[in-house]
């Protein structure tokens, strides 16, 4: 199946529609730059989980284009850290 792409305008009408149903305040701290990936990061998790109630954690890695996850018992489950030797 080929992929689509949504426009500009279009990623902008999913993005408030779908933070609609979060609660306002938790987006007041961000940048509209910060928003998108927020939102990018929401869509590319696949889950149903509102970003207004993520972890502080998930949240920062939302921020660098990392998608939060779940384990099946709901818990996040967060990408292994990988210490940089120095």
């Amino acid at each position: 199946m080929k992929a689509t792409t949504q426009t500009g305008m279009e990623q902008l009408r999913a993005l408030v529609n779908a933070f609609d149903h979060c609660r306002e305040s938790f987006f007041d701290p961000f940048t509209p730059v910060q928003l998108l990936a927020i939102h990018a990061a929401w869509m590319a998790s696949k889950w149903d989980y509102r970003p207004d109630s993520w972890t502080g954690r998930q949240v920062r890695e939302a921020l660098r284009g990392i998608a939060p996850q779940w384990n099946d018992d709901s818990s996040p489950r967060y990408t292994p850290r990988v210490k940089v030797a120095s």
